[in-house]
């Protein structure tokens, strides 16, 4: 049970927090419990049990359990600065920057490694004209901030200052699905035969005498340097791709695809086919018509939707 311990010296009051007002609003309300008044110097315990949390929902008064208390809290992670990439200075403008207070980045003076990397990055900002921009954590589990880091180069150093943006990042939940687990025992067995084909016995030295794939790598290089052909591998490195002898009677692959068989790919395109049927696809020889200048319009318009992307219009490909 959670409780936390106060010493109350006139009486003890039990207070209830409560969403009330406009949406989400934090209000509190006191209750005065006189009749729970105790003795002055006495031990009291609040406990969590006696505070609840409520929302508003209409003109009703909707109670908040655990679970819903649990999924208003930010979970975000620990605080961090994350570069997501560059933006040209031109994309910037003045009225876009909003931050109220202005955070500096410096190198470690500790550090040679992150002085040479700040500058790096500082002056490679600069030559192309570009600002970074990143994706700020103020806390543990807080609010996340996306800003540029306006790179400057002075007679007092390197640094990049981190400028607020109007932006806010989207998350997108996907609800996983996991895949039905459905046991094949059949299958199952055919699998196990076949990893025991496929593996090899041993460690070190032992591991790669007994590989066919490197003894035949390496017999294939031999032949090359010899001037040979690069198929004459010995009989002794093929017998090596059949570890088990035991399991060589049995197909394993042709049983798996009798079980379990595997559709055949569509007919090839047949051209001028004059009984074309639902299986068949034809394929006219004739030449094709000249668009319109209205379809050749809209197949521009088409092509512009494509080749304009949203976050294009920020964001760059290139990372420095």
């Amino acid at each position: 049970m959670i409780c936390s311990v106060n010493f109350s010296i006139f009486e003890f009051q039990r207070r209830t927090e409560v969403f009330g007002g406009s949406p989400m609003k934090k209000q509190k309300i006191e209750v005065d419990a006189s009749s729970l008044a105790l003795d002055e110097g006495s031990l009291q315990l609040k406990f969590a049990q006696d505070e609840y949390k409520k929302t508003r929902y209409g003109a009703s008064e909707v109670l908040l359990s655990y679970a819903d208390l649990e999924a208003l809290k930010r979970k975000t992670g620990p605080a961090s600065l994350t570069l997501l990439g560059t933006v040209k200075s031109s994309k910037i403008t003045r009225a876009m920057i909003v931050s109220s207070d202005v955070y500096v980045i410096v190198a470690d003076a500790a550090s040679k490694k992150s002085q040479a990397q700040l500058s790096a990055l500082v002056a490679a900002l600069l030559k192309q004209n570009k600002y970074g921009l990143a994706r700020r954590i103020p806390s543990n589990d807080g609010k996340v901030n996306i800003g540029i880091l306006y790179p400057v180069s002075d007679e007092l150093g390197k640094a990049l200052y981190f400028l607020k943006l109007p932006m806010a990042e989207w998350v997108k939940t996907v609800p996983y699905r996991p895949l039905p687990d459905i046991e094949e025992p059949p299958l199952l067995d055919l699998m196990s035969q076949l990893v025991d084909k496929m593996s090899i016995d041993g460690a070190g030295r032992e591991l790669l005498v007994k590989d066919p794939n490197f003894q035949a790598r390496n017999t294939m290089a031999e032949n090359k340097v010899r001037g040979e052909d690069l198929d004459k591998i010995p009989p002794h490195i093929f017998d090596l791709f059949d570890p088990y002898p035991g399991l060589a009677p049995e197909p394993i692959l042709d049983q798996i695809s009798k079980l379990y068989p595997i559709p055949e790919p569509p007919p090839e395109i047949l051209e001028d086919d004059p009984s074309p049927t639902d299986d068949k696809i034809v394929v006219s020889s004739q030449p094709a018509k000249a668009l319109t200048d209205e379809q050749r319009r809209e197949v521009e318009n088409i092509e512009k939707l494509f080749q304009t992307d949203g976050d294009s219009l920020l964001l760059e490909e290139e990372m420095v």
